[in-house]
This record gives C-alpha cells, structure tokens and sequence, in this order.
C-alpha cells in the first residue's frame, strides 16, 4: 500500500494581507502502471469546445452561470472498500504538524528524510 501512495504537490504562498493560502492535490502518474486511464482521469472540456461553446451562447444571449463548490473533491464520497493514500513530504509536513501537533505522530521517516 505504502508504495501506491500517491505523492502529494503542495503549493503554498502568501497573499498580499499575509494569509497563507494552500493548495494540495496529487501526483497520480504512478497509478499508470495499475489503473486504467479512463479510470483515473477527471474528465475536462477541451479549450476549443469550451471556446465554441462560448460563442454559440453569445449569439444565442443565453445566460450563463459558473460556481466553484469548494473541497467538493476532498469531501466526496469514497465506496467503504476503497481508500485514497497520499505522501506528503519535505517542508509540508512540517507545516502541517506546525499547525496541527496532533499529526506528529503519523509521520515516518524514510530513507533517512
């Protein structure tokens, strides 16, 4: 289990007022090698049909609405016989055990890191 661990990319700054904001998702080009393609992807418009799509709502005068439902994917349903892994590393953990003490004890060291 441990070596399916999806590798988790975290990007953090700092904005202008001094809030931190993050951002996490994950590495999943190691389920290449076990998860068939249809199945891993999240499946996205492409910028031509989104573009098309566009202009024919134009001409048409349609109204258009677009939202973000925030940490829909975090907070999705998982099937109880399925589980999502994820590793994060260098600097991360120590922000997040930094913010969260409680999380010191997950953490392993591998490899020496």
């Amino acid at each position: 289990q441990k070596s399916k661990a999806l590798r988790a990319i975290n990007l953090i700054k700092e904005k202008c007022n001094g809030k931190i904001k993050g951002r996490c998702c994950s590495d999943g080009s190691g389920q290449r090698k076990y998860v068939p393609r249809e199945e891993a992807s999240t499946p996205t418009i492409a910028v031509e049909s989104l573009i098309a799509l566009v202009t024919i709502f134009a001409f048409e005068k349609r109204d258009v609405v677009v939202f973000d439902v925030p940490g829909a994917y975090l907070h999705a349903d998982l099937p109880d016989d399925k589980f999502a892994l994820l590793r994060f590393e260098d600097q991360f953990v120590d922000i997040m055990v930094e913010v969260n003490p409680d999380f010191a004890s997950s953490v392993r060291n591998e490899r020496g890191q």
